[in-house]
């Protein structure tokens, strides 16, 4: 036998039965032992088309090529057909993946996973994990930028100012906004409190034909109390930063598996053969990635 044969052999037999159906066996039978599945390989090794048929998921280019020999056989022929295309489908689906994860950084440095442009890519699920639990003034700050992105967006459309010039506007016009709201609130106030003195002469004698309403909406407001959900709980700092971690966790994902056409160009990526790594190389960086993600 082969080398080439023998260590394709021991690779199935090293197969668990969970996997891998050797045999019928019962559901409550013991697993089969080495030498058990390496004789029935052995065995099914004689007929290369049964062979194929149920171990081929489990091998690999070089194994195929032991069955060439027997390509006669219309049916091992097209079993190692179909075999081929699934490998190098899976082969390429690999490629692509790993040339994907290595161009994180260089994304990452030119500010494509910002939170402001994942947020603007998702703003449902930023609202969701991140949003929420902000402070008030968080929040406020939050749409102050939105505001400023979207005028932007709007100019550089029509061609007109750039980012940078809206943000230095932004930062100019701040404190006249500010005071402008200041006295619209003053405003409203002092409007506010000459009607509620207009009104209360005329309040008077429908008081009395009130009193039963205000009850009953007294009455239900107070059921509705009771039945309402306890208020959340604020998060700490420590639990904030872990859902804006997963947030930016599952945007990354979401790049990795071609989710993010509408943003960027794949093609750039997939197809940009400089970005190929060694598989030692790409194992590293991946296992960093990964330990990266895990909370502390």
């Amino acid at each position: 036998m082969e080398p080439c044969t023998k260590e394709m052999l021991n690779r199935v037999a090293s197969l668990s039965s969970d996997d891998v159906r050797f045999r019928n066996q019962a559901r409550d039978e013991p697993e089969l032992t080495y030498v058990e599945k390496m004789d029935i390989v052995s065995k099914v090794l004689h007929t290369p088309s049964n062979f194929l048929f149920r171990f081929g998921p489990y091998l690999n280019s070089a194994d195929l090529e032991h069955f060439e020999q027997f390509s006669g056989d219309p049916d091992v022929a097209h079993q190692l057909q179909d075999l081929r295309k699934q490998l190098n489908s899976d082969r390429m689906r690999t490629l692509i993946r790993n040339r994907r994860f290595a161009s994180i950084d260089s994304l990452t440095t030119a500010g494509y996973f910002d939170e402001s442009e994942m947020q603007r890519r998702d703003p449902l699920l930023y609202e969701e994990l991140v949003e929420k639990h902000m402070t008030p003034e968080e929040k406020l700050e939050v749409q102050r930028l939105r505001d400023i992105r979207e005028r932007a967006e709007k100019r550089d459309s029509e061609q007109r100012h750039p980012f940078a010039d809206i943000l230095m506007e932004s930062l100019i016009e701040k404190p006249e906004v500010d005071a402008y709201r200041e006295r619209q609130r003053e405003k409203e106030q002092g409007q506010t409190q000459e009607e509620e003195k207009d009104t209360s002469d005329e309040e008077g004698d429908a008081e009395d034909e009130s009193t039963e309403i205000r009850k009953k909406v007294d009455s239900l407001h107070l059921e509705s109390t009771d039945r309402a959900e306890p208020p959340e709980v604020p998060l700490d700092d420590e639990e904030r930063a872990l859902l804006r971690e997963e947030f930016r966790q599952i945007m990354q994902e979401r790049f990795l598996e071609g989710k993010d056409s509408d943003f960027l160009d794949y093609g750039a990526i997939d197809q940009n053969a400089a970005l190929d790594r060694s598989d030692e190389f790409l194992r590293d960086e991946e296992d960093r990635y990964f330990d990266d993600e895990e909370p502390s």
